[in-house]
């Protein structure tokens, strides 16, 4: 059977009007509000400048809360909830403006954080049109564990279908995940130049303590003229001075980097071949970017929880927006 009049929530009696917002109990006196107010003080209005200001200026939470006069922990709570307010209004808006046309080339490389002693995996992603010279900073992707390509694969399915249909071509370090995707999906592959030498350079320094400098520098030579070259004589030549050093060669490693750069040595020509797509010959743009993340983990402290690195990371990758990527120089 339906009541058809209100009851109190304490006895169950009837109830009368207390006023205009209140009931009370004829049974026990008790009263109530009909609409519930919050407990506590209202909550203040978010400073949407706070977080700008923390990126820009890179200002310390202490000094922050020194200026202010206030705690700490009062600060990282406006902080967070100028952070929250930002990525809220900006978003939308960032992917309206980033919705364009044409081919894209991804220039992609991941690192790894450790929360509550879990390692989770960051998987950053630039975007960059053939005919420009910025890439576009995509918020990462943070997934627990190691790098992989399954973790690539849900990095890049996190992109808009048409992003994904408009990706032609690939920038890495070489990474297995990464060039086992980039088959896969039948991108252009472009190895990266940088990662080769500092390879090289692990067993084979140029610096004071070298043993042999001068060999040393030959061979870093020998390596950067085969990145380099066009002719087809002059890199059958370079490939045979590179694959004698290795045959004489009696470090492990050395041996390792040489034969994998004389197998994979197509895919570091590859801004040669498609000199319409301006590639760039090194993946430094997303090692930049990653740097500048990596310095705002360090200011931040340390995080809570995976949902909060991913807060701090995708804000930072609003506010930062572009970085700049140049393809290679292409000679005449």
């Amino acid at each position: 059977m339906m009541n058809k009049h209100a009851k109190s929530p304490c006895c169950g009696a009837s109830v009368r009007h207390y006023g205009e917002r209140r009931r009370q109990c004829l049974k026990c006196s008790g009263t109530w509000r009909i609409r519930k107010k919050k407990r506590g003080r209202k909550q203040r209005r978010t400073n949407k400048e706070l977080i700008l200001n923390y990126f820009k200026n890179r200002t310390p939470l202490r000094a922050i809360a020194e200026r202010q006069q206030c705690g700490k922990d009062a600060v990282q709570v406006a902080l967070a909830r100028s952070r929250d307010n930002y990525i809220e209004t900006e978003l939308p808006k960032w992917l309206i403006k980033n919705d364009d046309h044409g081919p894209l080339i991804a220039v992609a490389d991941a690192i790894w954080y450790r929360i509550r002693r879990e390692k989770y995996t960051i998987y950053v992603i630039l975007l960059r049109p053939i005919s420009s010279s910025s890439a576009t900073i995509r918020p990462p992707v943070v997934i627990h564990g190691h790098e992989d390509l399954d973790g690539w694969k849900k990095a890049f399915d996190s992109l808009l279908r048409m992003v994904q249909n408009r990706t032609i071509a690939m920038v890495c370090d070489g990474g297995k995940g990464l060039v086992s995707l980039a088959k896969s999906r039948k991108w252009i592959l472009q190895r990266c130049h940088f990662h080769l030498i500092a390879a090289v350079q692990n067993y084979l320094t140029t610096g004071p303590r070298s043993k042999n400098p001068e060999y040393a520098q030959r061979v870093h030579q020998i390596v950067k003229d085969l990145l380099h070259a066009r002719d087809p004589q002059q890199i059958a030549t370079l490939s045979q001075d590179i694959q004698n050093i290795h045959d004489n060669s009696k470090s492990k490693g050395l041996r390792r980097v040489l034969r994998g750069l004389l197998k994979d040595l197509p895919d570091y020509h590859t801004y040669h071949r498609y000199p319409g797509l301006n590639l760039p010959a090194t993946s430094n743009s997303v090692e930049s970017c990653i740097r500048c993340m990596r310095d705002l983990m360090s200011r931040c402290r340390g995080f809570r929880s995976k949902q909060t690195l991913i807060q701090w990371l995708t804000a930072f990758s609003l506010y930062k927006e572009t970085i700049k990527c140049r393809g290679k120089n292409q000679p005449n």
